[in-house]
């Protein structure tokens, strides 16, 4: 008697098991990646689920990627909505106790870009809601300007969030054959055409974080010249995000030979 009633205990507890919500998938998405993060700050991890359909049958590009926490479905935005390789994070960048979500993915282009963004979430009426704080086609991602001159020289000028501005000369001498070939340059180091520096976006986004020290973001970009193979300088520009806005805690011009 006692074993057949542990027996039928058993099976109502599998049958209501069976019957809980188990979170499953919308038709048609594909589960890309999976972490545990605290987003409220209760120090109870929620499971993250970054979701996407692809392109096309058997296609790496991935396209709709969006969040799936419990049963909230919530569609990434434009700039991060898709991409080849998905890659899904989530940590306290901003400091404040909560994780927060990054989501990057590769462009798939020849300029080696990547689409990315940063979110954060907050439960409403059972559900979940997320708001952008940081994306790589805001105006927070840091813009170039600058020309090139005569005498084989090129001004840049890089402004990023926070009103932070940085100024720098390229030498462009170790490219004379170059320019030459092209008629950017007379021999003489005379510009024959003008050239705008350009390619402020993202080839790199990555998390800072610093158990002592501010948290952030670590962008990385390249600044092109004459054609979209004449690497001028790599950008790194470190941002932290205080009171609701972004700041501009580093930024570094590396010229490349």
């Amino acid at each position: 008697m006692f074993r057949l009633l542990t027996a039928s205990l058993l099976l109502l507890f599998l049958t209501a098991c069976s019957k809980a919500p188990q979170h499953s998938v919308p038709e048609g998405f594909t589960v890309l990646a999976t972490v545990q993060g605290d987003l409220d700050g209760d120090n109870h991890p929620e499971a993250i689920r970054l979701v996407g359909r692809p392109a096309m049958p058997d296609s790496p590009f991935q396209e709709d990627l969006s969040l799936l926490v419990g049963t909230t479905l919530w569609p990434m935005p434009t700039a991060a909505a898709s991409g080849y390789e998905p890659m899904l994070k989530v940590l306290d960048i901003t400091g404040d106790g909560r994780d927060e979500v990054l989501v990057v993915a590769s462009t798939g282009g020849s300029g080696g870009m990547v689409n990315a963004a940063v979110m954060q979430a907050s439960p409403a009426h059972r559900q979940w809601r997320f708001h952008t704080i940081f994306d790589s086609q805001s105006n927070l991602v840091p813009r170039f300007s600058g020309s090139f001159e005569d005498g084989f020289t090129a001004h840049l000028i890089v402004e990023s969030p926070g009103g932070h501005r940085e100024i720098a000369t390229i030498d462009l001498a170790g490219r004379l054959d170059q320019y030459l070939e092209i008629k950017v340059y007379d021999a003489a180091g005379s510009l024959l055409k003008p050239v705008d520096i350009w390619g402020a976006g993202l080839m790199g986004l990555e998390p800072v974080i610093n158990d002592s020290g501010p948290r952030g973001l670590r962008l990385t970009q390249q600044a092109r010249g004459a054609s979209n193979a004449d690497r001028l300088a790599v950008i790194t520009t470190v941002i932290t995000y205080q009171g609701d806005t972004w700041s501009t805690t580093s930024l570094e011009i590396t010229p490349v030979d």
